[in-house]
């Protein structure tokens, strides 16, 4: 792939996939990839437009087809990109946008060439707590289980091109940032 492409990535709850739909709103040469997963679909999501949901059987099926660039495991769901997803956008003359866990992060970088890639910082714990809990579908033990990850999860943005800090009640803010972010890296 010689196109350039996007990635936002970040730790659970941050918002990145609220920063990529805002992203998405405002620039129409960019598109979301549609990651596919097989984690239960949650209240006000829509199959094939938030995410593809998969059963685990599919979904190794298609990993035993290769129709994955990357694909991990979290929190025991199965998340994926489709390598027909991307091919699609392409087609479609638009720029990729991937949306991904931090564990992807690598994965993809070494799947995609020309891979921008864009790590979605929380400004504090206390608010990372808050919009995880106020999730539609969360329950405390997995609020919980996701905390513990953070730490870790946060050493991955070392190894991203660029960092935003998503600051509460600022989302325009860091839409902003990350849309300078592609417009500079597009023209460069």
């Amino acid at each position: 792939m010689k196109n350039k492409c996007f990635l936002i990535s970040g730790v659970s709850g941050v918002g990145k996939t609220t920063v990529a739909y805002e992203i998405v709103k405002k620039d129409p040469r960019v598109e979301k990839v549609i990651t596919s997963t097989t984690r239960h679909i949650r209240p006000n999501e829509k199959d094939g437009i938030d995410y593809s949901f998969y059963t685990k059987e599919e979904f190794k099926e298609m990993l035993n087809r290769g129709d994955f660039f990357e694909h991990v495991e979290v929190y025991g769901n199965l998340y994926g990109s489709e390598k027909k997803e991307v091919e699609r956008i392409f087609n479609s003359g638009h720029i990729p946008l991937f949306v991904c866990d931090t564990q992807g992060i690598e994965n993809l970088s070494q799947a995609i060439q020309n891979l921008v890639t864009i790590f979605i910082v929380p400004d504090s714990l206390d608010n990372l707590r808050k919009r995880i809990e106020q999730r539609e579908g969360s329950f405390i033990d997995d609020t919980e289980k996701r905390l513990k990850q953070v730490q870790e999860e946060m050493k991955m943005a070392d190894s991203c091109d660029y960092k935003v800090v998503n600051k509460q009640g600022e989302l325009e803010e860091t839409v902003n940032e990350v849309l300078n972010i592609i417009n500079q890296e597009l023209t460069n």
